[in-house]
């Protein structure tokens, strides 16, 4: 039996990912990852099985990047409301700077290849649920100090991020302007602002409330 090829799995994993990303999944043919990848078929099924396995890699690879990314703009010395903030500042930096627009790999996944498998359906899900829940404690952080109104769920004002950073993406991959994007997650962000008072009735007209 042949020594098995030594080969550095980040490199391999980072070359299989671009590869998948601008492609896409159905597009990717084995012949095309040995080719990214410099790696032979039989070192690429030995590693990961098969193509749908190292397509997982490399989806669990993007997926802990961008929940790394998050958690460092989170934890920014900054007041809580600003760190997310700071959070949708860095993605639209990272969005117009993508050259090829090639959007937000798990989200291109849940498109193409969800619909049709159930694992990776699920893992997707895990990815985002994960992103949304650092959200909502965030913002609870937010609520606590002052900086969000306290009537607003934060668990509703998570997923309201989640949905808008989904959209800022899917944006981006028309290629619109950095200051458009910006004014987009501006107008997004102000809802966390809105002001906590609820309406009240005034003595003299009975029934009419101030907003």
């Amino acid at each position: 039996m042949g020594r098995p090829i030594e080969f550095d799995r980040n490199e391999v994993l980072e070359q299989a990912l671009q590869l998948f990303w601008n492609t896409g999944y159905s597009a990717t043919s084995v012949a095309n990852l040995v080719e990214a990848t410099k790696l032979k078929p039989g070192s690429l099924y030995a590693a990961f099985k098969s193509k749908r396995g190292l397509f997982i890699a490399t989806l669990d690879r993007y997926a802990d990047r961008c929940i790394s990314e998050l958690q460092r703009c989170l934890s920014a010395d900054q007041s809580p409301l600003n760190t997310i903030r700071y959070y949708f500042s860095q993605l639209i930096l990272k969005i117009v700077e993508d050259e090829e627009s090639k959007g937000c790999f798990l989200i291109n996944t849940m498109l193409e290849v969800a619909p049709h498998d159930n694992e990776i359906h699920q893992r997707v899900m895990d990815y985002f649920n994960d992103m949304e829940g650092r959200f909502a404690d965030k913002i609870k952080q937010s609520q606590t100090c002052g900086e969000v109104a306290e009537h607003q769920p934060a668990d509703e004002l998570a997923k309201f991020l989640m949905t808008g950073s989904w959209g800022l993406r899917i944006m981006g991959s028309t290629r619109q302007p950095e200051w458009q994007l910006q004014k987009m997650a501006d107008h997004m962000l102000s809802v966390l602002t809105q002001s906590a008072a609820k309406p009240t009735i005034h003595n003299d007209s009975p029934g009419i409330m101030s907003i």
